[in-house]
């Protein structure tokens, strides 16, 4: 298991916006039409029967009073940039066009179909394209200024994902959801795991606290 609860102490390959701020991870900034991502450096072998357990903690906050936009995700890419893969910002959420990816995007800026109505939701994408995406709208704001964590886990031999949210440390026994994917066969054999945000029009501080990866190949 990978831990990091002081993100200066990762081994991180930052882009775009992306930088260390003291112990946090900090992929925008509170200023309009930013994009950031950042990767661990090495890639991840990915099978058949690779499992993996992610858990992290995150804080969406500032955006002047506003609310704010547009969000975040966490992923896996093997797009030919590696670790330098960077989408663009706004609504693509520093995501949008990096190939050959899962993501779970962390959205909190509703732009237009087809994504999901309402400011804030919790969605599956793939290969850089915000359309193929399974969501499910929170009853709560993601850019609250609250840290929350996220738990993702995906089974290789069972091909789900399934994604866990909470105000709290403790991972709830109810999943927000869960989608059937096929990491291998989108990503290959192997997968840089990483972050990305962006803001647009509006803007927030998307930071990462800390992160737990357990991995199984």
């Amino acid at each position: 298991m990978l831990t990091f609860t002081d993100l200066s102490q990762a081994p991180l390959v930052l882009n775009g916006s992306a930088a260390e701020v003291g112990a946090v991870l900090r992929l925008t900034g509170d200023m309009q039409q930013q994009a950031g991502s950042a990767y661990l450096s090495d890639a991840f072998a990915v099978g058949k029967a690779t499992r993996f357990n992610i858990h992290f903690s995150f804080q969406i906050h500032g955006g002047g009073g506003t609310g704010g936009a547009d969000g975040m995700t966490f992923l896996w890419q093997n797009d030919p940039r590696g670790a330098a893969a960077l989408g663009g910002p706004g609504g693509s959420l520093g995501y949008t066009g990096i190939g050959a990816s899962v993501a779970v995007r962390f959205d909190d800026h509703f732009n237009a179909p087809p994504e999901p109505s309402g400011n804030n939701y919790v969605a599956t994408a793939t290969n850089g394209v915000s359309s193929s995406m399974t969501a499910s709208n929170l009853p709560f704001k993601l850019n609250d200024g609250a840290v929350h964590h996220a738990w993702i886990e995906y089974d290789g031999a069972l091909h789900t994902l399934t994604v866990f949210l909470s105000s709290s440390a403790n991972r709830p026994a109810q999943a927000l959801l869960t989608d059937t994917i096929d990491l291998e066969a989108i990503v290959g054999s192997r997968a840089f795991i990483g972050f990305t945000a962006g803001t647009g029009g509006g803007s927030n501080i998307h930071d990462v606290l800390s992160l737990d990866v357990d991995f199984v190949h």
